[in-house]
């Protein structure tokens, strides 16, 4: 046991090194994906609510009718 030890050694060192490397390379890139993901959370927190945007466009819709009735008021005013 000792002499395969002695001859391998270096392979040992190697595999181990390899297997710390993929170990925090694994750890780094999750921990840069929560990150990521903690980042949208808050762009999408921040972002305004469904309410809002329904009274928005609300406010368009009247606004268009709005818009259309004058010109058609103008139409009939035209001919």
């Amino acid at each position: 046991m000792t002499k395969w030890l002695k001859q391998n050694a270096w392979s040992i060192i190697v595999a181990v090194a390899i297997l710390i490397f993929g170990w925090a390379t694994l750890s780094a890139r999750v921990t840069a994906n929560e990150i990521r993901i903690i980042n949208v959370e808050n762009k999408v927190a921040k972002y305004p609510s469904e309410d809002y945007f329904d009274l928005k466009f609300l406010t368009i819709e009247e606004k268009i009718a709005i818009i259309k009735a004058d010109l058609e008021k103008y139409r009939l005013e035209v001919r």
